[in-house]
């Protein structure tokens, strides 16, 4: 699951990573495993 955009260039020479979009990724990775876990 990837946090990035597309215009951040990950791994180029110009990247760039908003930390914003860090957060909102682990957000959303911590409803999806809560998710996960209601699964039957």
């Amino acid at each position: 699951m990837g946090f990035g955009l597309p215009d951040e260039n990950l791994h180029a020479p110009n990247e760039h990573f908003h930390l914003e979009n860090f957060d909102k990724g682990m957000e959303t990775l911590a409803h999806y495993w809560f998710m996960l876990e209601n699964v039957k």
